[in-house]
């Protein structure tokens, strides 16, 4: 009569149809958690792999790493850890050997082996800390003269400061090659940095300090055949980044570039001379440094865009105070003389700086 009744009985039958409910509901989130818990049980055991690899110092290959991660993790959670650490997007370029900083790996110091686009402004100049520094086995930089027989450069007063143009085909100047960059990079144009004073004037700093000038080398790259078509891509500029300190011997390979500052001290004055005697220094100034630091950035002029590789040599050259003093006798658009013609230091948002040995 009990089996009948309970059978029977409305109220029963709601009754067991809610426990049925309820255990299934209970065995949902059973299987939910269970599944959540596996996830970051696999999280777990790579960031410990992660870590491990990056304590013993190994030979990181990104491309391996990405295809590892995209087969444990799927393409999906490979996306939210790129995000996690501040890119959107990553494409393989080739391996190094790490050491130092270089031991905590993540995704972010993939640059610049892989292509990165960060989710905050990577604008310049900034102050490099060399003890954070991520030290890699690049290639070797090198600059590459060209066939600049009989070419000419322009000696140029901008009314901010002054350049050196070479206006002949790509072919005959000057080209970067090595180091980060993965194709040649064309010289465009070189222009400088100074103070009012002999002790300040750069616009980027090393370890909290600056130098009197800071010459920039302007170089595009060569797959998009003009500097217009390569301003506007993200690997478009490369920036050879030279110091200069003040001393009582002057510089004899600026010597050319220092003798016709008088002609150019007018705004938008000009001044023609052989490019070989120009550009002769920039090569001797990078056989002097055997390391050089680089980091992604901007302009550091209008319209301040993010597609430049930063190349500084952190050993200076050496100007004289005559030298120096010359500079300052260039006269802007407002007839005033030009001087501080520099960027305020920008914030380093966490980007990477790498250092690279440049010997064979």
């Amino acid at each position: 009569r009990n089996q009948l009744f309970e059978s029977s009985h409305p109220l029963c039958s709601i009754g067991a149809l809610r426990l049925r409910t309820s255990s299934r509901r209970t065995a949902e989130t059973t299987t939910a958690m269970a599944r959540a818990i596996s996830w970051l049980v696999v999280l777990a055991v790579v960031a410990c792999a992660g870590r491990l690899e990056g304590s013993v110092g190994e030979s990181y290959k990104p491309e391996e790493e990405e295809s590892e991660t995209r087969s444990l993790l799927g393409n999906t959670l490979s996306n939210k850890l790129k995000s996690l650490f501040g890119i959107t997007q990553t494409t393989p370029i080739h391996s190094y050997q790490s050491s130092g900083a270089a031991g905590k790996l993540n995704l972010q110091s993939a640059w610049p082996l892989m292509n990165v686009i960060f989710n905050h402004p990577i604008q310049s100049p900034v102050d490099l800390i060399t003890h954070k520094s991520i030290t890699m086995n690049l290639p070797t930089l090198d600059i590459i003269n060209g066939d600049t027989d009989g070419v000419l450069a322009k000696f140029y007063n901008s009314g901010h400061t002054v350049y050196v143009y070479i206006e002949e085909d790509a072919n005959l100047r000057p080209h970067l090659i090595g180091g980060p960059l993965k194709t040649k990079y064309i010289f465009e144009q070189m222009h400088f940095h100074w103070g009012s004073e002999d002790i300040w004037g750069s616009e980027h700093f090393i370890d909290g300090e600056s130098f009197a000038v800071e010459i920039h080398a302007v170089h595009y790259n060569s797959l998009y055949h003009t500097f217009e078509n390569a301003s506007t891509k993200p690997d478009g500029l490369a920036v050879l980044t030279i110091f200069a300190e003040a001393n009582t011997v002057g510089n004899l390979l600026l010597d050319p570039l220092y003798h016709l500052l008088p002609n150019v001290t007018k705004a938008k004055s000009s001044v023609m001379l052989p490019s070989w005697e120009a550009l002769q220094w920039p090569a001797s100034a990078l056989t002097t440094n055997t390391e050089y630091y680089t980091y992604p950035g901007s302009l550091t002029t209008e319209p301040y865009s993010e597609n430049v590789i930063f190349l500084l040599l952190p050993k200076p050259i050496t100007l004289s105070t005559k030298q120096l003093s010359a500079f300052r006798e260039i006269h802007g658009d407002n007839d005033h003389c030009v001087t501080d013609n520099k960027r305020n230091l920008q914030p380093l948002h966490n980007r990477p700086i790498v250092r690279s040995t440049n010997l064979q």
